[in-house]
């Protein structure tokens, strides 16, 4: 019900423990499925999902505390470190990572950023990140590592951040970030963007064509990025 409400891609997790599972999310309209116990307690149903449904439409959700993986609700150590787990399980195929600070999961105190860092240069799979986000200076710190996407959880429900306050706010930052101002149809543009900041990450070009169109707006986004970082591009003004 909820894929067929909603126009952004869907990504479920939790329960999912077979291929019966998987299969049943996967032809039901859901873009992505995210795993985590199941990678380290039934490795051959693992390697079997992806066989049959594409890594791409896998997600490996990596709840650490310190440096070990947790599984089972956190309950239970995997004796794995986080990064040797990321490099081991980048060579799968999976489609990225869900990573999770236990420790800063609901604690409003700002994302483990040193441990993101970490993560981003051992795999070049998406990253999304999780555990302490409560600011949009928290999401602009992660984006400019290299963190695709990030979740925000407790900073909503406490009403600390809005959805739209945050969509707003980025706008603002990108537009101030370009190297020339926007028509009033790139702006337009832009004011629409759903919640999809990902995209075509990291792009370095504005795509020619109608400026309208979402490829258009998500290639702005991937550039205001690169000048956040600190890095080159080359840009073109309309």
């Amino acid at each position: 019900e909820i894929s067929e409400s909603v126009s952004v891609p869907l990504q479920v997790g939790g329960g999912i423990r077979s291929l019966q599972d998987a299969d049943r999310l996967l032809t039901s309209g859901v873009a992505s499925i995210v795993i985590g116990t199941l990678v380290f307690k039934e490795r051959e149903i693992f390697l079997e999902m992806i066989k049959k449904f594409g890594g791409g439409r896998l997600i490996v959700s990596l709840d650490y505390r310190r440096d070990e993986v947790m599984v089972d609700g956190w309950r239970r150590g995997t004796g794995m470190r986080l990064i040797d787990s990321i490099r081991e399980l980048g060579n799968s195929g999976v489609k990225g990572f869900l990573v999770t600070s236990i420790e800063k999961d609901g604690m409003l105190q700002g994302p483990d950023i040193e441990m993101l860092r970490k993560v981003r240069l051992a795999t070049e799979r998406e990253i999304q990140a999780s555990g302490g986000f409560r600011s949009i200076d928290d999401i602009l710190r992660a984006r400019a590592i290299g963190i695709d996407s990030v979740i925000l959880g407790k900073a909503l429900y406490d009403g600390i951040l809005t959805l739209d306050g945050v969509l707003r706010a980025l706008r603002e930052k990108i537009e101030a970030a370009l190297p020339f101002s926007l028509t009033a149809s790139q702006r337009l543009a832009l004011s629409e963007i759903g919640g999809d900041l990902a995209g075509e990450k990291r792009m370095l070009r504005l795509l020619q064509g109608d400026v309208g169109s979402g490829k258009t707006v998500v290639a702005l986004i991937a550039m205001a990025d690169v000048v956040e970082a600190g890095g080159q591009a080359s840009l073109m003004a309309p």
